[in-house]
């Protein structure tokens, strides 16, 4: 059923009938499968809905499937994962836009694709301190969708002192040595 699925034949029927032969032990002795295929769904339009500072096409991009392709669960589930590891959305749905559609065994469905964004900029600040190297200090930032096409910027500063070294000039809030 699961190969029909994933060719477009999402409303396949699969019927198995077993027979048994009551001389010979009842021991199994045929195995019939009937399918009724049905009718081949394709995607119709799809939606986005959700997007604040990303751009659409950005989207579109990581997308496995698209208009007037046939029904695919495993399109879908990685377009799902797709879009989810670009680090832009905190969560993503995809599915048909209407939900009696499949129930109506409609041939084409049409999709939306649901998004929530998260926060484009982190900033991070990690103070320290160890026998050896004294004070440590470290500072990261990052923005992820510069001009909503899902690039990315990331800043690091680490600031750390030797706990024995020559002074080079007056110690400051942060150490002798950058």
């Amino acid at each position: 059923k699961d190969l029909y699925i994933a060719k477009g034949y999402l409303y396949v029927d699969v019927e198995t009938v077993l027979e048994f032969s009551p001389g010979v032990r009842n021991v199994l002795t045929v195995v019939q499968v009937n399918i009724t295929e049905n009718s081949r769904v394709k995607i119709g339009q799809i939606q986005i809905i959700g997007l604040i500072d990303t751009d659409p096409k950005v989207v579109m991009r990581e997308l496995y499937f698209e208009s007037g392709d046939w029904y695919d669960p495993d399109a879908i589930d990685k377009s799902r994962r797709a879009l989810l590891s670009l680090g832009l959305f905190r969560s993503v749905q995809i599915a048909p836009q209407d939900r009696n559609a499949v129930s109506e065994k409609r041939p084409v469905l049409d999709m939306v694709i649901t998004v929530r964004e998260t926060k484009p900029v982190t900033i991070s600040f990690g103070p320290g301190w160890s026998l050896y190297y004294g004070n440590r200090f470290s500072v990261e930032s990052s923005y992820n969708n510069i001009g909503g096409v899902g690039r990315q910027i990331f800043a690091r500063i680490r600031l750390s002192e030797e706990a024995n070294q020559k002074a080079i000039g007056n110690k400051t809030l942060i150490g002798r040595t950058l």
